[in-house]
This record gives C-alpha cells, structure tokens and sequence, in this order.
C-alpha cells in the first residue's frame, strides 16, 4: 500500500522561487511516490527548462516505494469511488418509485375515465387534490437523481476517452480534471466533438454517448412541464357519500291547502332525468295501444347539477308506475254543436258524446267489463294541411263508475283527432251583416255549417273508434287513454347509470331531448355502469320502507303530492294538442284552451316518433308529475337518507402522451448509463472518480512538464495560452491518452499517434 507523508524541506528541497521552510513546517501533501517520479522525470530531462532542479540533492532518508509492492488495480465499483456508486443506486431507485407512482396515477385516471373502480389509495390521492402535488414531486425528484447520475455518466465518459481515445493536447487538463468534478456532460461535450474527427470508432460511440447524455439532461428539466400537459378537467365517479333528502309530504293536506302554479299551462324548468325499469309485457291485442309496465323513479334532487352528475343512487325513492293503455270507445251517443263565448270570438265547436269502455282487458275486473263515461270537449276545426301535427285534442272523462278502486289506479282521457270535414274555420258574427249572403242570418249559417255532422256513425277499428258521417266521410277518430301517476310511495331503490354534462334545458327541441328520456334499455349493462350514457337504470324497485302502499280510505292508494288533484284539473272543454296552424282564421278563439307550448311541442314529438298515442300521453303526465314533484320538494317534511355517487370535476391524465415522453426518457437514462458503466468496467484502469488529486497528477507527465516550468514564471495560466505554446511547440499536432505502464504500474499523459491537424 503507499505510502503518504508530508514533504519537507530537508536540506533544500523545494520549488524555485519558493521560500525556504522552516525544518518541521510542511510543504505539501504529494505523494512521495509521486514526488520520486517527478524528481526521476527532471534527472532525465536535458537542458534549462526542466521545471525540477537536477543540482538539488535527495534526502536519502526520504522512503521511496517499489513499484512491485503497489496493491493490485481496484475493481471497477470501487474505481466508481462511493459517492458514484451512492448516486447510481439511491438514483436509480427514486427514479423507480417517482415512476411506478406516476404509472399508478396515470392508470388509474385511465380507468376513471372508462367508470371502472379504482383502488382505494388512487381515490384518496385524487379526491384530497394531491394529484398535482405529487406529480410536481415525482417530477423534481426524477430531475435531481438524472442530474446526478449525468454528471456520474459524464465524469465516467471522461476516464473512458482519456484512456481510449484520442485527445488533443488542450484538452487533456480539461477531461482529466473532469473525471473528478461529474459537473454533467456540457463542459466536455465541445471538445469530445472535436475529437469525432479522428473517425476512429471509440471516439465517435463516447461522442454520442456524451450526447445522448446531454439530451437527456436538458429534456429532464422540462420533465413537469411534459407530465402537467397530460392534465385536464375530467369528470369522473366521486366517492360514495350519504344524504338527507326530501322525499314526500307527511301529510297530503299541505299540497292540497294552496295548489300553486298551473302545471298544464307553466314551462317546465328543465328535461329532468329519472330512473327507468321496464317490466312485464303490453298487452298483446288489437283492440288495445299499452305501454306494459314501466316504472319510474324520480331523482329526488332539487338542484341540477345534482340530477345531471349522479350516477348510483341506493336508498328510498318514489316509484312510479307509468303504464298508459288505450282503446277503442263504443259511443252510445254523439253530437257535434257550437257554443257562443261571445260576439269577440268565433263560436267553439263542440262534441257532446256518452260512451263505455271495454276495459277487462286493462283491469282486473270483477264486475262489469264496460266503464260508462261522459265527455264535452271542444274539437279543432282549423289548422294547416301541410303541417305533421295531429289535429287533436284531449277530452276531460266523467265515469260513472270510478275506475279508481282497481289495482292501477287509472286516470282516463279521451283523445280526439279531427279530420278533413272539420277543417273548416267558424267565422264570427258581424252585426252589419250576414257572413256569407243577406238572405241568411248568422244563426242559419251556423246550421248550415253543422249539418254535415247532423248524422254521426261510429265504427271500432282497433284501438281507434271512427266516426264517419251520412256521406260516408271520417269526420274524427276517438281513443280512450288511461294513465297512471299515482306513486307507489317509497322503495328501497338502486339506480345505476352514467352522468350526463348537463339537464336539458327548457326550449331544446323535443327531437333532441326524446330520445334520452325514452330511450329503450338494451339491457348491456354491467354490475355498476351503464353502457347507455345519461341512461339510468332502476333495480330492486320493489323492496317496500315503513311508507309501504296505503290505501285510502276510498279505496284509492295513498296520493303522497295530490297529483290526483292535478290530473283532474283539465279544463272541463279539454285542451288543444296541436299547436301549430290552429286559430290561423280565429284569432279571437279563447286561448285557455291551449296548454303550454312546449308541452304541445313534446306531446306531438312523441306521437311522430311513435305514432302511439299512449306513448305520447305517458311522456307528457309524467313531465307533469315531474313538475309537480320538484315544484314541492322544498316543502317536503319526510327527510330519508340514501347513498349517492355522483360526478365531481377533477384535474387528472386525460392521456399517456407527457407519462410516455417521460418514461422513454429514462428508458434511456438507463441504456445510457449501463453502457456507460460496462465500458468503464472493461476498458478503463488507471481512473478512479472523484479523485482530484489523482487528476491532477496523472497530467504530470515528460509531455505536460514544459509546460507546467514555461507557466510557473507568469501571474497565471490561461487556455488561450496554452493553445498558442501547443502551436508554437508543436504539441498540438498530434494526440494523447492516459497510459498505464506495466513495469511500474505508472499512468500518465503520453502521446500516442501524430495526425494532421
């Protein structure tokens, strides 16, 4: 092992120029091993330049060293030194965990985004807003461990060009000093490009792998950059978290005290989402339009958002049954006549008729097969031949014998559509004179204008009943619907689908809001997601709660909102279904007889798209019942909890491009680094990094000692200096590396091969 000890000024030794010591202060830390060299070296040199003086003697109790006895050359991991290897390892191992847990965050929002379930650690991190956070540590740490595993790679690549390729002679103090500093690839990186001139293939391979390692450095800064471009908002399933929610009044009374607005003749707010199961099959007749059943659930929040971002709901519910059927009524009588508002308006045309219904098909009946009913409603008798619009209108029902002690509890409407005889608009009084000719009066225009109708004749066909006059022409067709809105109170409920960016808004086209509001379940869904997006799916509809069904003390299922009040409101001459082309010619024509457009708008929207009266019908109550429901909710005094999962706004990866950037980078980090460290292995043996001293006199040598005695007689030394002595010497002619000599294990700077320039 050698020997170090301080060398003291024993007898005069010491550099020219250099004070005299005193006899126990020392003068430097150099190895005597060195110093024997340098002093072996300057004996040998010729001539005054010699930077040792020849006439100084030794002290010959200094020890000198054999070169026999040096230790063997160290292994590759200890010529590593500690610290490279530290770096190499704790780097190595922060860059593992920095990208598992940016691979654990980017697979997890890519499972978010599809409404698969994600581990438990991913939704804590997501839902405390730590994503950010973390990625911004991940980031810095992944910047810190490859700048110092660069500058490990960097001082590595200098060992192996120094003693494997060629270097310039003004470059030799450079690469050697930076065996010991892993101050990164920058420094190194201009001259090693010259070097690429020498086309040998060592120097061409560390040229790139300089550059490689470059590369990676300068894109590592940019690394949270890259990983925050993956970034957006997304909504996804929040956690499952529990609610108090109103769901129903403890007492019918309070809704019944003050009725509000007018439901039939109020916009709705919105195209609200409810829940959807269809069970049991329509009936399967000619005589008879059904919807089956169908049960609803309303989604019991007042706000919104609420409704558009849920996405599983598990508590109490009010279900509905929304069943409608329809069928042929048998007229026992019928008239059609006018009736005279007042001489500002044209007369309104009028059918009186008494009919049964035959409905053991619809009930569970135990007496009589036929439901007696009465109506008195207006008829439409103008509108646009061009428009698709039916021209109907639906009646308000009178039964004689209430339908409302059987099982579903139906509300019957009679629909009337007018055909082309009735097209025929009523022109009002004039009293100046007679409308058509002044031979008849107002009153005998009038019984002209009924006497086509004066001979009515009905003929069933189907669900639909014809109504045909004395010439044969159909003058209208008539279908008695019965619907069903009255809730059967509370469920326990599971409702499943997926959110939707927001709620129709009142005024969007029907056409537009049709089809997610009856859409038809295809039953592809999973255990917890629809596949149908902004579709909800009603399960285990029918576990009663301590609301179960009640029956009324008439034998009517207990109305939890009197909406049995709001479907008995039709006004006693019923109401226009059409809305456009209607009272073009009659623009006085009372306009009460029209509900709200946009109800119109949607019960004809249904009826094109269907051509199923029932259909149509069961989508308007029901929007009516949803008005109704939501109008209350705030007043509402039964409060239940329920389980909720509803869509929150979160920033996480919408994509792998930033992550993939990110990894490919220290893909090659470590490509890189393990070449690096294998060719330091194999075809390095004299450098050790972080060795300064060893860097410094491995330059010491017969080609660098000139140099080093021209430059000790100035103020300082500087490259620009040195490039012009290499000129003027002709040093810079030819190239050099570190060699080791075998005979005394010595390593020093020598030229090698003489090129051009």
């Amino acid at each position: 092992m050698s020997h170090y000890e301080a060398v003291r000024d024993s007898d005069g030794i010491s550099p020219p120029g250099t004070p005299i010591s005193e006899p126990d202060y020392p003068v430097s830390v150099i190895d005597t091993e060195t110093l024997h060299e340098v002093l072996g070296t300057a004996n040998r040199s010729a001539g005054p330049k010699s930077f040792v003086n020849t006439d100084m003697g030794v002290d010959s109790s200094v020890p000198r060293i054999d070169p026999k006895s040096r230790p063997p050359g160290l292994r590759w991991w200890r010529r590593l030194g500690y610290m490279g290897l530290s770096v190499l390892i704790a780097g190595t191992v922060c860059i593992l965990i920095s990208c598992s847990v940016l691979i654990f965050l980017w697979f997890g929002a890519a499972r978010a985004r599809v409404h698969q379930q994600r581990p438990q650690l991913w939704n804590s991190i997501i839902f405390r807003e730590w994503s950010l956070s973390m990625v911004t540590i991940c980031s810095a740490t992944l910047r810190v461990a490859l700048s110092f595993q660069t500058g490990v790679i960097a001082a590595a690549m200098a060992a192996i060009i120094l003693e494997t390729c060629d270097v310039r002679f003004c470059d030799t103090a450079l690469i050697s000093l930076h065996r010991s500093s892993s101050s990164g690839p920058s420094a190194i990186l201009p001259s090693v490009i010259k070097q690429c001139r020498s086309n040998r293939l060592s120097s061409i391979a560390c040229c790139l792998a300089l550059f490689m390692t470059f590369a990676i450095a300068l894109v590592s800064t940019f690394t949270s950059t890259i990983l925050l471009s993956d970034f957006a908002i997304y909504k996804i399933s929040g956690l499952n978290t529990t609610r108090n929610i109103p769901m129903a009044f403890d007492n019918t009374a309070q809704s019944r005290d003050f009725k509000g607005i007018s439901f039939w003749h109020s916009p709705p707010l919105a195209h609200w989402r409810f829940a959807r199961a269809e069970t049991g099959e329509p009936i399967s007749s000619n005589d008879v339009i059904d919807t089956g059943d169908i049960y609803r659930a309303t989604i019991p929040f007042n706000e919104s958002d609420d409704r558009a971002s849920m996405e599983f709901y598990r508590g109490p519910a009010m279900v509905t049954n929304s069943r409608t059927a329809c069928v042929g009524p048998t007229f026992k009588s019928l008239k059609i006549d006018y009736y005279s508002v007042s001489n500002l308006s044209s007369p309104e045309l009028i059918l009186r008729a008494e009919f049964q219904a035959y409905i053991d098909k619809i009930f569970d009946m135990k007496g009589d097969k036929y439901l007696p009913m009465t109506a008195e409603c207006k008829l439409i008798n103008d509108w646009d031949l061009g428009n698709l619009e039916w021209p109907l209108t639906m009646c308000r029902v009178i039964p004689q014998t209430s339908p409302y002690q059987k099982i579903y509890d139906f509300y019957p409407r009679l629909l009337v559509t007018s055909k082309d005889p009735l097209n025929k608009p009523l022109d009002m009084r004039d009293e100046d004179h007679d409308p058509l000719d002044d031979e008849k009066t107002y009153e005998e225009y009038l019984e002209d204008y009924l006497a086509p109708f004066a001979k009515l004749e009905a003929k069933k066909n189907g669900s639909w009943t014809k109504v045909v006059n004395g010439d044969g022409d159909e003058v209208f067709d008539a279908t008695v619907c019965f619907t069903r809105q009255i809730p059967e109170l509370m469920y326990n409920v599971t409702i499943l689908g997926q959110a939707v960016f927001s709620e129709s808004d009142y005024g969007e086209r029907a056409d537009e809001v049709l089809p997610r509001r009856s859409h038809q379940a295809d039953d592809s869904y999973g255990l917890y997601r629809s596949t149908d997006v902004g579709d909800l799916h009603l399960y285990d509809y029918k576990n009663p709660t301590k609301y179960s069904a009640q029956e009324h003390e008439q034998g009517v299922r207990y109305d939890p909102y009197g909406f049995a009040d709001v479907l008995d409101s039709i006004e006693l001459g019923g109401w226009s279904l059409r809305l456009w082309g209607v009272g073009d010619h009659t623009p006085r024509l009372s306009r009460t007889w029209f509900i709200h457009p946009d109800h119109t708008t949607f019960f004809q929207e249904v009826l094109k798209r269907t051509n199923n009266p029932a259909t149509a019908l069961l989508e308007l109550t029901y929007r009516i019942y949803q008005m109704y429901f939501y109008y209350w909710q705030p007043n509402y005094d039964i409060i239940e909890q329920a389980n909720t999962v509803n869509t929150l706004a979160i920033q996480l990866p919408r994509r792998w491009t930033g992550l993939a950037i990110v990894l490919l980078i220290i893909f090659l980090q470590f490509i890189t680094l393990a070449l690096t460290v294998i060719s330091f292995a194999l075809y390095t043996e004299s450098s050790i990094l972080g060795e300064p001293w060893q860097a410094v006199s491995q330059v010491l040598s017969l080609e660098t000692e000139e140099l080093i005695q021209e430059c000790s007689k100035g103020p300082s030394m500087s490259d620009r200096y040195v490039k012009e002595w290499a000129k003027v010497t002709g040093r810079n002619m030819g190239f050099y590396s570190l060699v080791q000599h075998r005979e005394d294990q010595e390593a020093k700077i020598q030229k090698r091969q003489t090129r051009g320039k």
